[in-house]
């Protein structure tokens, strides 16, 4: 039988007693999501946030208990205050978890400084942090979505279309320094009152959503994309295009052993240089269809945590996702030649 809230709530607080006992360094533990809301079902998840003192050695887990997913995120305050000062495309998620989380454990004013932590972010980080996203972010899955109007494939039109609005969600709230509550639909419908948003997005984000047609998909992703980059011009945001930069120049050492042309003079034109690879694009689609370009891999939001209440060994720095280099112009004349594609 499913958990019902109640049991679902005993066992929140259950666990998080648990990691209490078992590391004497929990300094929050609760329990967030739609269990947090009073808005679960028998089938939903069962989600724990805990932040526990550094060089404690407790880790996060996934379960399933009587047919629930369950799944505790632990993280040592270090590393929390960390993430919060320094944006990446985890911050809004972290800002919404520390929003939400109801403390069984703990100290339930830590939370409140930590959100303020984060809301004091300068705007600056914000912006540096989703130039550094942009590469691996929209991009790649918009393009899925032209690719699946050149091939004509309906099956993989809705996931794309999914995630490229995620993407955009996530690039959103980091151009906004803000964060929204839901995940999927609800998370877009949120995004609607944040202040910078581009042009037609309340609208064009449900359609793109609930397209199922290839051509009428293709064209409402063009508008919402060009209108995006429209955005991102005007608030000043670079992206890592590195068309009109020679090859011999693109910095593939680590950062400080070579000149990176994105904190140069360079980085400033990005967005313009994009803004003409859309202008071929408008030309494309308008003519013989529109190309997909070979973006680099989107980035992942969350990541996995598994096994006992105590790690074995310490856990190493998270991984760093760095964007790749390309060229809309010379991709959407490829695919034009080769329509086959990737």
């Amino acid at each position: 039988m499913p958990l019902s809230h109640d049991e679902r709530f005993a066992l929140a607080r259950d666990l998080c007693a648990r990691y209490a006992r078992a590391t004497q360094a929990v300094r929050v533990g609760g329990v967030y999501g739609s269990t947090a809301r009073g808005a679960d079902t028998p089938w939903s998840d069962l989600e724990l946030f805990l932040v526990v003192g550094d060089g404690s050695g407790a880790q996060g887990l996934h379960a399933l208990y009587a047919g629930t997913a369950l799944s505790a995120t632990v993280v040592e305050e270090g590393e929390l205050v960390a993430r919060l000062l320094a944006p990446s495309p985890d911050w809004p998620i972290q800002m919404a978890i520390l929003e939400d989380v109801r403390v069984l454990q703990g100290d339930a004013a830590l939370p409140t400084r930590w959100l303020q932590m984060g809301r004091e972010v300068p705007r600056e980080r914000h912006l540096r942090a989703l130039e550094t996203a942009l590469p691996t972010l929209v991009f790649e899955s918009c393009g899925r979505i032209f690719s699946c109007q050149e091939r004509g494939n309906r099956r993989d039109l809705h996931v794309s279309a999914v995630e490229t609005l995620l993407e955009m969600l996530t690039a959103l709230c980091l151009l906004n320094g803000a964060w929204v509550h839901h995940d999927y639909f609800g998370g877009i419908e949120d995004s609607f009152h944040l202040p910078r948003l581009p042009e037609g997005y309340r609208e064009l984000a449900p359609a793109l959503w609930d397209a199922r047609e290839p051509a009428e998909a293709a064209a409402l992703a063009y508008r919402l994309l060009d209108s995006f980059v429209a955005l991102l011009r005007s608030e000043g945001v670079a992206l890592s295009d590195w068309t009109h930069l020679p090859p011999e120049e693109w910095p593939l050492r680590k950062e400080g052993t070579e000149r990176d042309p994105t904190c140069s003079g360079e980085r400033s034109e990005g967005a313009g240089a994009v803004a003409g690879r859309l202008a071929l694009l408008r030309q494309v689609h308008r003519g013989a269809g529109a190309g997909a370009a070979p973006w680099p891999r989107p980035v992942s939001l969350r990541r996995p945590v598994a096994g006992p209440l105590r790690a074995r060994h310490p856990r190493g720095p998270a991984p760093h996702v760095a964007g790749e280099p390309h060229d809309l112009g010379r991709a959407l004349d490829a695919r034009r030649a080769h329509p086959a594609g990737r």
